[in-house]
């Protein structure tokens, strides 16, 4: 019978010990593989992360289980502790193929919820469908809140020419309806309207669909901006976007962004990509990332661009879809407030 003699470590992620980092980090990279099915970063990217400081915006936890030479798997948290939803608790779970299904998810889910702080009452399961885990936190009563639709383009750079052509044209036609396009790398943005990008990236994060998710709006502030692009450069990370200007008042209309890691050179992520209400209609989305589409292929060696939406969201797939993406993996993400599913892993365990 599984008890806590099969946990390794419990505690901050930050504090790892080094013993185990290579293995946990080749942990984490099987994790990878089984979300995406794509090749994972290389150890630099994770080592990256696991030495980011401790900060007061942000808590990350984790339990491992196995031996120092042979891990078993992991459950992790993370969880806002300043800005907005400091009550919910994003959890991972990932156990490597012979033990799934033993017990394992239990223990580390059941030690994890021991470390976790009282003010944390609302917890999250980000979840590969049709996996082990997605099974594991349904028999736990966690209802399903959001479904994620994964895609991917393939870069073909034999289309570049095709594709700065399209891109020229969809710059001229924004412009005739009072619209300029400009590039921006790592939060870089001109001065003059920097908090009012802020505002409009606020506006754009509390528009997108949340579908059944338990959040409260969320927070921008220039700290929180700054913070966003600080973490990426400590990670080996770029940021790439591209910025709708409103011609006649100078005031941004839209962007799309775009992450880049030297450690992942195949895969640039897509983040954000929105326009404000009052300037929908014009095409502009299209338009912002059909520029980034060119940049990718003509400034960076990815081969695949990854996008992640609202299944619900069948204005922005009409979008990827016309770039030539192809959906390439659902992630479903579930619910639970912690009090019941306390009382449902006691009832579990009679």
């Amino acid at each position: 019978m599984l008890s806590k003699d099969h946990i390794l470590f419990k505690g901050s992620l930050s504090s790892l010990p080094l013993e185990i980092r290579q293995e946990y980090i080749r942990l984490a990279q099987t994790r990878y593989r089984d979300r995406f099915n794509l090749p994972p970063p290389n150890s630099g990217h994770y080592n990256a992360l696991l030495s980011l400081p401790e900060s007061d915006s942000f808590e990350r936890l984790i339990v491992i289980a196995g031996s120092k030479d042979s891990l078993i798997g992991y459950a992790s948290s993370f969880r806002n502790t300043k800005y907005d939803n400091t009550d919910r608790a994003e959890i991972s779970i990932f156990v490597i193929e012979p033990f799934q299904n033993t017990g394992y998810e239990f223990l580390l889910l059941s030690e994890l919820l021991t470390l976790l702080s009282e003010k944390t009452t609302i917890l999250t399961f980000s979840t590969r469908e049709g996996s082990s885990v997605e099974q594991f936190v349904r028999t736990l009563g966690c209802v399903l809140a959001f479904t994620g639709r994964w895609s991917v383009k393939i870069l073909d750079r034999s289309k570049l020419e095709s594709v700065k052509k399209i891109a020229k044209q969809r710059l001229l036609q924004a412009k005739s309806k009072g619209f300029s396009i400009i590039k921006i790398e790592n939060g870089k943005f001109p001065r003059n309207i920097y908090d009012d990008v802020i505002s409009m990236y606020e506006t754009l994060w509390r528009d997108m669909p949340s579908e059944d998710l338990d959040e409260e709006p969320e927070v921008l502030t220039p700290e929180r901006f700054k913070e966003r692009y600080d973490i990426l450069l400590k990670t080996q990370q770029r940021a790439i976007a591209f910025l709708a200007i409103h011609d006649a008042t100078g005031k941004p209309a839209g962007i799309t962004e775009a992450y880049l890691s030297s450690h992942h050179p195949s895969v640039a992520f897509q983040d954000d990509t929105g326009v404000l209400r009052p300037y929908r209609g014009n095409r502009l989305g299209l338009a912002l990332k059909t520029q980034l589409l060119e940049y990718l292929l003509e400034n960076t060696n990815a081969t695949h661009w990854m996008t992640q939406n609202a299944k619900s969201n069948e204005h922005m797939w009409r979008i990827n879809e016309k770039l030539g993406y192809q959906e390439w993996v659902i992630h479903k993400t579930y619910q639970i407030k912690r009090e019941s599913l306390l009382a449902n892993l006691e009832t579990l365990k009679r």
